[in-house]
């Protein structure tokens, strides 16, 4: 596919994004339409409200008390799924609700000097990174964490944030509205005593560009991003981004959907630099989602939509 081709993908997919249009009705917007993926409403495995507070939309997402987590990691607070429910039971401590500002309507001034398409909601990819975020909160103990190419929300990195004591939480994105849209966050959640990290902190970071992040270099224990990948000329930017950014021990987790041939792209470029394992079923309750949605819903399709996990760790040669 030609340059100017993906040009006018991306066009039309930011043009309807831009019109609310929930759909594509004519046969010639497909491909569109699978680029953006939004057809299908995402694995609903978090609960979720909606709130407004001095005239902006807001989103709390419930987060279970880490002791329910831990005893009845199949057991959070889920929505009902045809029937396939995992709610809290009546003697569950209390959930903290974190809040993320909904995305105000984007203008095309947004869209400017960095792909901005991931940017426009929460792909079911990072609802099932936070959700993985949520159930392995151990693991983040002391760690200093980076969401790369969080978009809007940083959902995956507000969730680290909420539920472990990590020493620090870097929210990023390359997109400066993004980015503004994070402090807010950060700033009503912080005011609202809902984090457990130790430091919390929004920064913009475009994967090629080393003056923004050269300060951090060699210093994270653990990268994490969702569907980052789809794009494949970004690919070996971010891979050298996530080389540069992790100290010798470090590790990343991101989640993404195969996407045509983009995927397997990623892997062959990130398998230069890292060790990489990829991982189809990672946890029960999202693999029983996967396959009731395989069944039930025509607006499934998993090669858009089923994130994999991707794990890399540095190989011990230098690049």
């Amino acid at each position: 596919m030609s340059a100017n081709t993906n040009a006018q993908i991306r066009w039309k997919f930011l043009s309807q994004s831009l019109r609310a249009r929930k759909r594509c009705s004519n046969p010639a917007d497909a491909t569109a339409c699978q680029i953006s993926a939004r057809n299908f409403c995402g694995f609903d495995l978090l609960r979720k409200t909606k709130e407004t507070i001095n005239g902006d939309e807001w989103m709390k997402i419930a987060v279970p008390h880490r002791g329910s987590v831990q005893s009845r990691p199949n057991s959070l607070a889920l929505p009902e799924v045809n029937g396939h429910s995992g709610c809290q039971t009546d003697d569950s401590p209390p959930e903290k609700q974190l809040y993320l500002k909904c995305s105000p309507a984007m203008t095309t001034s947004d869209i400017f000097g960095f792909d901005n398409t991931g940017n426009i909601c929460i792909w079911p990819a990072e609802e099932i990174l936070a959700f993985y975020c949520l159930l392995h909160w151990e693991e983040f103990s002391g760690a200093r964490i980076c969401e790369l190419g969080g978009g809007m929300t940083c959902l995956a990195a507000n969730m680290v944030a909420a539920t472990s004591e990590t020493s620090h939480v870097i929210l990023t994105d390359g997109n400066a509205k993004c980015v503004q849209n994070c402090e807010e966050i950060v700033k009503r959640n912080k005011s609202l005593g809902l984090y457990s990290a130790e430091n919390i902190c929004v920064r913009c970071l475009r994967w090629d560009a080393l003056e923004d992040y050269q300060d951090l270099m060699h210093s994270v224990d653990l990268v994490i991003a969702a569907d980052c990948i789809f794009v494949e000329k970004f690919h070996q930017a971010l891979v050298r981004c996530i080389y540069d950014l992790l100290n010798d021990k470090g590790y990343a987790l991101l989640f993404s959907p195969r996407r045509g041939t983009a995927l397997q792209s990623f892997i062959q470029a990130a398998s230069s630099e890292f060790i990489v394992q990829v991982m189809e079923k990672y946890d029960d309750m999202v693999s029983d989602r996967h396959r009731l949605y395989c069944n039930t819903n025509n607006t499934y399709i998993p090669d858009l939509h089923y994130p994999l996990l991707i794990k890399l760790h540095k190989t011990t040669a230098s690049p």
